[in-house]
């Protein structure tokens, strides 16, 4: 990558995600100041809305956590998750390119599954069994085509207090006493993205160094599967609840589970902790991060609960 410019304003796209979310309740501890456009001011799937919102502020660094990220429904709604994932990151990466603007994008271990086994490297071949994970691989190609001072990080099963992601569907599923059949022989590494954004000076750090590759792997320590995780959750919320869990946690194969999007078996990440550690990046293991988020959001989840 080339030297980057000083950076001190930093445009942070894709803000009410979970990334986003994470980043905004700790821009006060950062060293940067953080600019969060609306989706109505920045959308990747509205392409005038990237050089007119680039137009009105002196930034520094695209931050890119927009995404399509609904992998069932890219099956069927082609046309948006190109757009959004490819299209709009093509010229994302153009526009800061000639504007000599540093751009971080934000990917997914969804590009790999469909050949080899994990963990896969930065620099495995990559080979994604659905249509999200084709149009995340595309638009990183797309960035790095386009802008060679981009880095991509590639997050696995992110997870966090905010949005939608599998440890809050699970508690809400355990609260409300529902059997769950949780596939077991799906390999996964887990990002937790609140350790993400509590890195996010040092990685901006590293990032401007221009002494890494240009793709790196952010993902907790250890891998996993979701029956192992599932585990975890429950066990958590039987120390937090003075209720009585009848819940039951059936173990099923990748095979017997529905759905319009086929999952990878194995796509766990490898990550180089040693150059993040290097760097002051330090990453929890992922059953201490899922516990966290448990913990967080286990009595908003229970009074919901209790309140319907």
């Amino acid at each position: 990558m080339e030297q980057s410019n000083k950076i001190s304003k930093v445009l942070v796209t894709g803000g009410t995600g979970q990334l986003g979310n994470e980043l905004k309740k700790n821009k006060n501890n950062s060293n940067f100041d953080f600019f969060f456009p609306t989706s109505d001011d920045f959308n990747l799937g509205n392409l005038e809305t990237i050089k007119e919102c680039l137009d009105k502020g002196e930034y520094n660094l695209i931050l890119n956590c927009a995404a399509y990220t609904n992998v069932d429904k890219s099956e069927s709604d082609q046309r948006k998750a190109k757009l959004v994932n490819e299209r709009g990151v093509e010229l994302l990466a153009e526009e800061t390119y000639k504007r000599k603007l540093g751009l971080i994008h934000a990917s997914t271990d969804y590009v790999f599954g469909g050949i080899d086994n994990g963990p896969y490297y930065y620099n495995s071949n990559k080979s994604p069994l659905n249509y999200y994970g084709l149009t995340k691989s595309n638009g990183e190609d797309l960035a790095l085509k386009n802008n060679n001072n981009c880095l991509i990080i590639r997050f696995a099963s992110l997870f966090s207090e905010y949005g939608n992601n599998f440890v809050k569907t699970m508690v809400k599923a355990i609260l409300n006493n529902n059997d769950l059949r949780v596939v077991s022989d799906q390999k996964i590494s887990m990002s937790y993205a609140g350790d993400f954004s509590k890195n996010i000076n040092y990685l901006i750090e590293l990032y401007s160094k221009n002494k890494i590759h240009n793709i790196l792997h952010f993902a907790n320590k250890g891998h996993t599967d979701w029956f192992s995780v599932t585990k975890v959750i429950y066990d958590e919320i039987k120390t937090l609840s003075d209720q009585d869990i009848k819940c039951e946690l059936i173990p099923i194969p990748l095979s017997e589970w529905s759905s319009e999007a086929e999952r990878p078996l194995d796509s766990r990440l490898h990550v180089d902790y040693e150059l993040l550690e290097e760097n002051h990046i330090y990453l929890k293991s992922w059953e201490e991060a899922v516990r966290l988020v448990v913990k967080k959001v286990f009595p908003k989840i229970l009074k919901e609960r209790d309140n319907e």
